[in-house]
């Protein structure tokens, strides 16, 4: 659902946020040359904090039941989208 967030937040005990594009992957790490930033500031750690929570709160928690019986169309989709996982 919009909006959508694609960049990686983590905030670790209140005290650094990391923020930036790389997934914890070998493809993101040594193909893409993506990166990360680590910053020890108590306001930005901060606003981090908030944005996370923010997008949490906007979150649809996933239904265990519903994704096992999601249509079969999906779910074949899904596979074959999965196949084409390691040239991605």
């Amino acid at each position: 659902r919009p909006p959508f967030m694609h960049a990686k937040a983590l905030v670790v005990d209140d005290v650094a946020a990391i923020v930036g594009t790389a997934n914890l992957d070998a493809r993101s790490l040594r193909l893409n040359y993506e990166t990360n930033v680590v910053v020890y500031d108590e306001s930005f750690v901060a606003e981090v904090a908030r944005a996370i929570q923010s997008e949490i709160a906007a979150a649809i928690e996933v239904d265990p039941v519903r994704w096992r019986n999601r249509p079969l169309i999906s779910r074949l989709a899904q596979n074959f989208c999965a196949l084409l996982a390691p040239a991605l």
